[in-house]
């Protein structure tokens, strides 16, 4: 994001995740989506999602999980809207966690692990609300020391960790202290 809140790709482009509408990679700095501006970007392993600064979600790339949320397992090469009201999104190799404006936490794409903290090990290829109290969140990545990615929520208002998805031991958002 640039500092006049556009969206510039570049790189390799192998599943569409520059969103350019084509699988071309890109040697230098390319705008997408100029009649937007955008307040959050977040990468996963080939896809991309990006939040407007009206909050719409946009995502594209790989999905052979539904990792982008859009109810398919199609790659996608350009920008599809995918959620409005999002004010958060955090990506990871083949799952997604958001945050929107009303503070409920999304998660959707691949499961087996229960990454998505919903209890089961159902892939999702479109959001799903994961049930917790009500309240204003932040989702922090983390890298366990085994390979798999999962995220904590942090209750912002008193700067403590309320649960974990994507582990194992937690498959269910719960206070951990």
């Amino acid at each position: 994001i640039s500092q006049d809140d556009k969206l510039y790709v570049w790189g390799v482009n192998t599943y569409g995740q520059l969103g350019t509408g084509n699988t071309t990679s890109l040697q230098t700095p390319t705008i997408i989506m100029s009649e937007n501006t955008f307040k959050e970007i977040s990468v996963g392993y080939d896809t991309s999602f990006a939040i407007t600064e009206d909050g719409k979600l946009y995502a594209w790339g790989a999905n052979g999980n539904g990792e982008l949320g859009d109810g398919t397992i199609t790659l996608k090469s350009t920008p599809t809207l995918i959620k409005e009201k999002m004010i958060k999104i955090a990506a990871t190799w083949n799952h997604v966690v958001g945050i929107d404006e009303s503070g409920t936490v999304y998660a959707w794409g691949a499961n087996e692990n229960k990454e998505l903290g919903d209890g089961t090990t159902t892939t999702r290829t479109t959001p799903i609300p994961i049930t917790y109290k009500q309240g204003k969140f932040r989702v922090e990545h983390y890298k366990q020391k085994d390979s798999l990615d999962g995220y904590n929520l942090v209750e912002e208002d008193v700067e403590e960790y309320v649960g974990v998805i994507g582990t194992q031991i937690s498959a269910i958002p719960k206070r951990i202290w």
